[in-house]
């Protein structure tokens, strides 16, 4: 498996200055077996497409650092002037005096770099928190499907010994042929839902094969995906959290909380562009008859209000992510109530009113095919109770699956708590006024 080690993990909240997200790595000892989360987010974590990428650009990132800010090149120059017998040579090299000692757009270079990294650290982390719940999702999608299968294809076989019995009854006269032309039309009716899920099947294995970056003939996919959906439909709903919380839980926040750093960052940049351009050396001038050498200073000056346009377009830039930062934990909080919202009502309605749907239509549909065993005039009812029994089963495991899914978008939108040991994020002037905006 791949994953980020123990040692860029503390180099990356060195530059992220936020605690991570409690994304524990899967347990090892757990990895090899296809019903249990630790296969699926292990196989997320190391294929699937965005996490990769988004490591990629974090390593690639956080490499930068290193060599961002470092000192302009050495500069050497060499002339030489010939003419009537005589000939006079200049050599001179310079320094960067500023890049040198990590002043003036040299620090604000590498500060834009580090905050650049804790952007890409923040993005790779906000692509495995979801990877994770999208392989959880499509996990629950297939075994809901197969699910409704099974329970159609298990409807099917009831209906088979009724189907042969209406054949041999109609053939001999005993049933109208308009009661038998409804019976049929049913049992076409579930024939064809029968056949169209088993192309949403085939259709939910491709989906949870691309969550989980495997290949599509792995035979883990394959395995038992429905014990994930039991486990999540015995969970109780919970409160939506608070806007303090998902301060710190909800990846998407967090990033734009690092976009905002990283704006003043670039307002730094331009800041410091303003200061000279100082470099340091020496010169040399060689003739026939001596050799002078000395040294020298060279700076580089901007004209006056040269760059008051980028600063205050740099300005902008600042104040526009504060605002997002705002807006993005707003929309974090509407989202966490609304999912506990209908996590609640899919709750409420799964164990007041779909159990007893399950039941009584099972019931009326046992009952209608014991009629028809003993009265041929009872087929109507039975090809009536048959699309009633096909249309609960499809309602209850859908229920079933809406509810499961339900669970996950409220896990997502709920966001992973940081871990209670990690260092402490750093706050910044903005922050108390955007949290107090939001606080119910």
């Amino acid at each position: 498996m791949r994953s980020t080690g123990s040692a860029e993990l503390e180099r990356a909240l060195e530059l992220a200055e936020l605690a991570p997200l409690s994304l524990a790595e899967p347990d090892p000892a757990l990895r090899a077996d296809p019903s249990r989360d630790a296969f699926w987010h292990a196989s997320a974590l190391a294929w699937n497409a965005g996490v990769r990428e988004a490591r990629r650009r974090f390593l690639g990132a956080r490499a930068f650092v290193d060599s961002a800010g470092a000192p302009q090149p050495i500069t050497v120059q060499a002339d030489s002037i010939a003419g009537e017998g005589e000939r006079e040579s200049e050599l001179k090299a310079t320094l960067d005096v500023l890049g040198l000692f990590g002043l003036g757009p040299a620090r604000a270079a590498k500060a834009l770099a580090s905050q650049e990294a804790r952007l890409a650290f923040a993005q790779y982390e906000s692509r495995v928190f979801n990877a994770w719940i999208d392989v959880d999702r499509a996990r629950v999608e297939l075994g809901a499907k197969r699910r409704l299968l099974a329970a159609l294809d298990a409807l099917a076989a009831e209906q088979e010994p009724l189907a042969r019995r209406r054949e041999i009854l109609a053939n001999a006269g005993f049933v109208p042929p308009g009661s038998t032309d409804l019976a049929r039309t049913a049992e076409t009716m579930l024939a064809t839902e029968r056949s169209n899920l088993r192309a949403d099947v085939t259709l939910a294995r491709e989906a949870l094969a691309l969550a989980a970056g495997l290949p599509i003939d792995a035979q883990a996919l394959d395995a038992d995906t429905e014990g994930m959906l039991d486990a999540l439909n015995e969970q109780e709903p919970v409160a939506a959290p608070a806007a303090a919380e998902l301060w710190d839980a909800r990846p998407e926040v967090r990033a734009m909380r690092v976009r905002c750093a990283l704006a003043e960052a670039k307002l730094d940049l331009v800041l410091a562009d303003r200061f000279p351009d100082l470099r340091v050396g020496v010169k040399s001038m060689f003739t026939p008859e001596t050799v002078l050498a000395g040294p020298m200073l060279e700076a580089a000056l901007a004209w006056p209000g040269a760059r008051d346009g980028r600063i205050e377009a740099a300005h902008q830039e600042c104040e526009e992510m504060r605002e997002a930062v705002e807006a993005e934990l707003l929309a974090a909080l509407a989202r966490a109530r609304t999912a506990a919202d209908v996590w609640s009502e899919l709750r409420r309605l799964h164990h007041a009113d779909l159990e007893l749907l399950d039941r009584e239509s099972r019931a009326g549909w046992t009952a209608a095919r014991a009629r028809f065993l003993n009265d041929p005039e009872a087929l109507e009812d039975a090809a009536r109770m048959l699309g009633e029994r096909a249309k609960a089963l499809r309602m209850v495991h859908e229920h079933d699956g809406a509810l499961a899914l339900a669970a996950l978008e409220f896990r997502r939108a709920a966001g992973a708590a940081p871990r209670a040991h990690a260092a402490p994020r750093a706050s910044g002037a903005s922050d108390s006024a955007l949290e107090s905006r939001v606080q119910p």
